[in-house]
């Protein structure tokens, strides 16, 4: 008798990234974090309809809000034949027709300097716009990150330029939000987490970095959520967090929108300073 079909499975965040690449050890402070990437398993689809469907009513709806068209028809379809490696089925032509096919969000960027955006569709934003980001160098969409360009910019701008053809990396990075809703794009207007630290979630972003032409590298962002509850249940994660939170600069705590409740979620994850 053969065996049922398998249901895909679904792309998960490594577990190491989580402890290891994810929070600052010691002092807080923002850190590349890169390690190579399984490209298929972050970039095949992973058998996730309800993902897509939320890109496509997206995408059906503003995609003014979500994706800017690289000008280059080369462009394009360099970036759809690197993603029908992994998905062969997709239907290409424009990045909008990606976009509503493809799991990750994506952006397009010059590989020659100064680096800009070229196109992309990004449909699950953490507090940003694409189109705001469109033609803009990689060193002016970082600018409003407090001190990163001055602690990694040289670090970022050597790592872009030394990619290999086809060779990737991952990193993640995280933020806290009072929504586990996967659009949070500024329009949105997600609330602020309250001082009740009432079911705030870890959002993490888990990225992708790697060059598919002499002239093109695309990044790719994938979008999970993890109860706030689960992060307390996790001793090693509850202190590095912790740790994080307190030693964070206030222009960092107002970037994440949590100056408001910073406090609150420190004694949270620390019980015996609550209890004291």
């Amino acid at each position: 008798m053969s065996e049922p079909a398998r249901e895909p499975s679904s792309p998960r965040l490594p577990p190491a990234l989580i402890l290891e690449n994810l929070f600052a050890r010691g002092d807080y402070r923002p850190a590349m974090g890169l390690s190579p990437l399984d490209v298929a398993e972050y970039f095949k689809n992973g058998g996730r309809p309800e993902l897509l469907a939320e890109r496509q009513r997206l995408l059906a709806s503003t995609p003014e809000d979500f994706v800017c068209e690289c000008a280059s028809e080369r462009d394009r379809g360099i970036v759809g034949k690197f993603a029908r490696r992994w998905n062969p089925d997709l239907e290409l032509g424009s990045l909008v027709r990606l976009g509503r096919a493809w799991e990750p969000d994506f952006i397009v960027v010059d590989r020659h300097p100064p680096r800009s955006v070229l196109g992309g569709c990004v449909c699950f934003p953490s507090g940003w716009s694409l189109p705001e980001k469109f033609a803009q160098p990689v060193s002016l969409v970082h600018d409003r990150v407090p001190a990163l360009n001055e602690l990694l910019g040289s670090h970022i701008g050597q790592f872009l330029a030394r990619l290999e053809f086809d060779k990737f990396y991952q990193r993640t990075n995280w933020g806290l939000t009072s929504s586990n809703q996967l659009n949070q794009h500024p329009k949105q207007q997600i609330p602020l987490i309250q001082a009740s630290c009432s079911d705030p979630f870890l959002r993490i972003e888990w990225q992708a970095f790697g060059a598919l032409s002499a002239g093109l590298i695309l990044f790719a962002i994938r979008i999970f959520h993890i109860p706030f509850e689960e992060v307390r249940q996790n001793p090693e994660a509850a202190a590095l967090l912790a740790r994080n939170l307190e030693t964070m600069s206030p222009e960092m705590l107002e970037y994440k929108r949590l100056d408001g409740c910073r406090d609150q979620l420190v004694g949270l994850l620390k019980p015996e300073v609550t209890a004291s």
